[in-house]
Order: C-alpha cells, then sequence, then structure tokens
C-alpha cells in the first residue's frame, strides 16, 4: 500500500501543517506507526503525489516535459487531442473568431481561474537550493502555450503575482523528489519556507510503503481535525473518527486547527476525545 503522509513535530512544524478543514472533503486521518513503515521518498511541501509517476516519487504525471502523460511523451495524436482541448476551451470562452493575442492572460482562465488563485506552485532552484513561486494560473497558461506553439494570451498585462496570505496553499511541482538519505536537506527547505511565509498553507509530504499484513499494525491512532467556519463539517468529521476509530480499535484524537494555528497555543498537538468510549463498546456522544 501506498500512503501520502505528513511528518509533524510541535516545536518544528507545529499545527500549521495541519491544514483547517476544507472543502475536499471531512478531515480525517491516521498517526502511523514509523518503525511499522518504508520511505520511499519525501518533499518538504505539498507535493500533488496522487498525481506523480514513479509510486509518487517521479515527475507529475501531466508534466509537460517530464510526465509520463506530458506533451513531450504522447504520440503525434495524443499532442493533437492536447491542442484540440486547449482550443475548444478557448472558443467556448471567447469564441471561434477572437485572436489569442487579443485575450488577456487575466481573463483567459475565465470564471474556472478562482479554481486556482489560491494554489501557489514552487519549483527548487537546485544551484542554491532556493524556491521560485508562481500562481497556478501561470503555470497553466505557459504550459498551453508550450503545447500550442504560440502565447494563448495577451502577456501585455501579467499576472497577479502570489499574495503569500493564509488562503494561499503551497505546492511543489518540480520534477524530482528528495530520497530518504536527504532527511535533513527537505527539513530545512521546509523551516525556511514557514519562516520566509508565516501565513501561508504548507505541510511536508512524505511517500510510504506499507505491506498489506502490516496495515493495522502501522496505525497508533485516529484523528480529526475541528476548528472550520461550519459547526456540521466538524461534526462530520467527528463521527467519521469514531466509525474508523471503532473499525480499526485503535484510540481517537483530533486537532484544533484554527485556535491552534492562529492562537499559537502550547497545548499538546493532538487533544484526547474523551467521550469517545476506550473499550470501544456502544455509541459515542
Amino acid at each position: 500500500h501506498r500512503i501520502a503522509s505528513s511528518w509533524i513535530q510541535q516545536n518544528i512544524s507545529g499545527f500549521r501543517v495541519v491544514s483547517p478543514p476544507v472543502d475536499t472533503g471531512p478531515p480525517v486521518g491516521h498517526i502511523l506507526q514509523p518503525n511499522a513503515t518504508t520511505i520511499q521518498c519525501l518533499y518538504p511541501m505539498d507535493a500533488a503525489t496522487i498525481n506523480r509517476d514513479d509510486e509518487g516519487c517521479g515527475p507529475l504525471s501531466s508534466d509537460i516535459h517530464d510526465g509520463s502523460k506530458g506533451y513531450d511523451h504522447a504520440k503525434w495524436y495524443g499532442k493533437l487531442l492536447l491542442k484540440g482541448q486547449i482550443i475548444e476551451f478557448k472558443n467556448s470562452m471567447f469564441g471561434n473568431n477572437r485572436a489569442w493575442d487579443s485575450i488577456p492572460c487575466s481573463e483567459f482562465l475565465g470564471s474556472t481561474a478562482a479554481n486556482f488563485s489560491s494554489a501557489v506552485l514552487g519549483e527548487v532552484n537546485n544551484d542554491d537550493r532556493s524556491w521560485t513561486y508562481q500562481r497556478t494560473s501561470e503555470y497553466i497558461i505557459q504550459s498551453w502555450s508550450y503545447i500550442m506553439g504560440h502565447n494563448i494570451c495577451n502577456t501585455s498585462q501579467p499576472l497577479p503575482t502570489p499574495s503569500f496570505n493564509d488562503t494561499d496553499f503551497l505546492v511543489y511541482i518540480g520534477p524530482t523528489s528528495w530520497q530518504p538519505q536527504h532527511w535533513e536537506e527537505m527539513l530545512d527547505l521546509m523551516k525556511d519556507t514557514l519562516g520566509e511565509h508565516p501565513n501561508v498553507q504548507t505541510w511536508n509530504e512524505i511517500t510510504l510503503h506499507v505491506s498489506a499484513d502490516m496495515l493495522n499494525d502501522a496505525v497508533q491512532a485516529v484523528f480529526y481535525v475541528k476548528g472550520g467556519i461550519d459547526p456540521r463539517r466538524d461534526e462530520l468529521a467527528r463521527r467519521i473518527g469514531i466509525s474508523e476509530a471503532r473499525k480499526l480499535h485503535k484510540p481517537l484524537l483530533y486537532v484544533n486547527a484554527i485556535n491552534d494555528r492562529y492562537n499559537h497555543s502550547e497545548a499538546d498537538l493532538f487533544q484526547c476525545n474523551a467521550s469517545f468510549l476506550t473499550n470501544l463498546r456502544g455509541d459515542s456522544t
């Protein structure tokens, strides 16, 4: 089993590596026993490993140059298909007769741009191990322009630069991962990022392998995250956490993400859910 995980140490990464509840589903997870897993690769920030080649340790599969499903590795008919999809998108947004260079890049993605505005993509400079950043919309426009062989929009009005506020999150798009022996280097990059952009959301991502017969033993406890703007989502996360803890016969913990993120709580990272019945019998309230 391949598992995407994060490493947390309160005095280094603290609560900020645990994202507050968002619209991607109830935030429920497992706390793993390190010696029951094998580290495959590391990233100092979210790396979208579900979309990467080589079991999450290679380039993004859609990367135009390096990805297995990217433009440079596509057959001639695959390249025509990719171009056709971009043309269809442009025509649906601006009409068949609108010239590419008459469309401001700030408008090209239209209403869909809101879906990408909160993501800040980072790529490491291997010379000095520093980061370069861009918004996802800029990354998409550059990739599509490469596929089309020309600019797909008017670049005279540049796209907004990343704001690095508390609604932004960081995603690493570079083609390479860090190997387990480079743990300290990965950790230093994560700490540098946290120090440079104290308000942005970021967390490291570690790809693990757990054998099927060790999966249950690898789970030490179940946790859920509360502190979102919708109490109903908090309650849903709690109930799912209870169900998962009962199924695995594991303790149930929680993280109060909002309070701990902004108030710099000195409390333990994970709190025990006192209402969860330790004997795992009956209904928990």
